[in-house]
């Protein structure tokens, strides 16, 4: 059974910067806008998902469609232990 927290804080007050500090092979990113995450060195820890491959721990989307199939992609990889959804507010 999984866990879920919700993070709710200031704009500015570090909830994307506390990425950093996950384990991205571990991570599954999904991000409802499409702006860059506050800390260096991001886009080689979190890649675009690639459907042909099944690689990648990054979607970008403001669907709710595809929001829930991104949650159901990152169940399906074993590797997967945490999703996040950054700037939900947005949607």
């Amino acid at each position: 059974m999984a866990n879920i927290i919700l993070v709710i804080g200031e704009s500015g007050s570090g909830k994307s910067t506390a990425l950093r500090t996950l384990n991205s092979q571990e991570t599954f990113l999904i991000r409802i806008t499409d702006k860059d995450l506050p800390f260096q060195g991001w886009k080689k820890d979190y890649v675009p998902y690639d459907k042909a491959s099944n690689t990648g721990n990054m979607i970008t989307s403001h669907s709710p469609t595809v929001l829930v199939k991104a949650l159901a992609l990152a169940k399906e990889r074993a590797e997967i232990k945490i999703v996040i959804i950054d700037d939900l507010q947005y949607l």
